[in-house]
């Protein structure tokens, strides 16, 4: 039997095209949903972030504990540790490919990272800001983008930014 809200059955193509649309937004409706709470509840971002730091380590195979290093902030001494985290920073927009701050790209980042919390951004802007007088001439590629990295973090806990 048909509904009220479909074409009469008498009809089979028109009613299985209707079916088809409504199943088609319905379905657009229920992704632009669940992309709205992962960004809202910040899943997304960590996701993002292991996910860099998953394609870093199948380049530089350093065996490195990926959850470990998100969650407490570890930063590898290695030299192939150091350029996990050099990739893992370039990856997420704080550097460009020669290892220096790039800003242009951070912010995107951070706006991520913190939706629906400018706050936070701004913190995090300072943080990296706070990184530009120091003294990366004499570090090799991966050491300089750790030595930001570090700077980052330093900062952001004195500013008080939660990751």
């Amino acid at each position: 039997p048909c509904t009220v809200a479909l074409p009469p059955c008498s009809d089979p193509s028109v009613s299985t095209q209707h079916t088809l649309v409504v199943m088609a937004r319905t379905l657009s409706l229920c992704t632009a949903l669940a992309i709205i709470l992962a960004t809202s509840f910040g899943a997304l971002p960590r996701e993002r972030k292991r996910a860099f730091l998953a394609e870093c380590e199948e380049i530089h195979k350093t065996g490195e504990n990926i959850d470990e290093i998100l969650d407490k902030w570890l930063i590898p001494t290695t030299e192939k540790g150091k350029c996990l985290m050099e990739c893992f920073v370039n990856k997420k927009g704080l550097i460009d490919k020669n290892a220096n701050i790039d800003h242009s790209t951070a912010t995107p980042h951070f706006e991520e990272s913190f939706p629906n919390d400018p706050e936070s951004v701004k913190k995090a802007e300072e943080a990296l800001s706070r990184c530009d007088k120091i003294d990366l001439s004499k570090l090799d590629h991966c050491s300089k983008g750790v030595e930001i990295l570090k700077c980052f973090r330093k900062n952001a806990k004195e500013i008080g930014l939660k990751h």
